[in-house]
């Protein structure tokens, strides 16, 4: 009798965690067409970055605008905007810009932050970690390990997101770099329209910029 007990038990467990798995492949993968459909999007954040490695601890609130593949993101006294093919980092107190080509695998979430919203759930292994409800919004945690770890420059991330909704709340993110960042996006907008020139520094707008060419 025990025995048939401990295997019902053991079905009814394995039958729970399947329909788990199903939900939540079924929530990333929602968020991941969403984010794919979006011709645009605007995001306002706040995170925390930390590496113990390198004793940093720091927090901003930050501002990203991001269109096929192009993106203008602004953190404290940077403003870092990228067309694709050309990179500008500019300093607002210094009034230096720095000019790079962009590399996906080595820049991280900081230097390209589609790559925060722009994920294929078939690269990924994942699990459900949390279910949480607070002010009639249920946030789901789950956490996504890339297959091949060689085409990310994060060991992992783990996404908040909107049980309902699957919009994006918070996530955190954990690059191979030792840079872990917590970020919590308070404002999300799929209804903007910028053009390309958002995505170019334009040297004419700030006279006296120093220029330095890294390509």
């Amino acid at each position: 009798m025990k025995k048939v007990l401990a295997i019902s038990l053991l079905l009814i467990s394995s039958a729970t965690m399947f329909a788990q798995n199903m939900s939540t492949k079924k929530l990333v993968k929602t968020f991941s067409q969403q984010m794919q459909e979006y011709k645009a999007l605007e995001v306002h954040f706040s995170y925390v970055l930390n590496n113990t490695a390198e004793n940093i601890h720091d927090s901003q609130i930050g501002k990203a605008l991001m269109s096929n593949g192009m993106y203008r993101l602004d953190i404290g006294s940077s403003v870092i905007y990228s067309n694709g093919a050309t990179r500008w980092t500019y300093i607002k107190n210094a009034n230096e810009v720095s000019i790079s080509t962009p590399n996906p695998i080595e820049d991280g979430i900081l230097g390209n932050p589609t790559a925060l919203f722009i994920i294929d759930e078939n690269d990924y292994k994942y699990k459900l970690l949390t279910e949480i409800t607070a002010k009639d919004v249920t946030k789901v945690e789950v956490e996504l390990t890339p297959k091949d770890a060689t085409k990310t420059p994060y060991k992992s991330i783990i996404l908040g997101l909107n049980k309902a909704t699957a919009a994006p709340i918070s996530i955190k993110y954990f690059g191979t770099d030792g840079n872990n960042l917590n970020i919590a996006i308070a404002k999300f907008n799929a209804n903007v329209k910028p053009s390309t020139n958002d995505f170019v520094f334009d040297i004419t707008k700030y006279p006296g910029v120093e220029v330095v060419d890294m390509r």
